[in-house]
């Protein structure tokens, strides 16, 4: 059912992906990932992810991370 408010909201969104290629043993796997939310919250967002991302490090990538920072 629509709502009956006037007022709308923008979404944004980011999707990644990640394929690991299997062998005769693993089969391998393929994730994709999304994240959707409010633009009034895409700041703090940011913020929040800029936290996790040691100095003169571009973007936060799983791959380049210690075992230790993946906890």
């Amino acid at each position: 059912m629509p709502s009956s408010s006037t007022s709308e909201s923008t979404l944004s969104a980011w999707i990644d992906e990640s394929v690991i290629v299997g062998n005769d043993q693993h089969p391998g796997t393929y994730t994709l990932a999304a994240v959707v939310t409010d633009d009034a919250a895409v700041a703090s967002l940011r913020a929040e992810r800029r936290m996790l991302t040691q100095r003169r490090v571009v973007r936060l990538h799983w791959v380049a991370e210690s075992a230790k920072r993946r906890m």
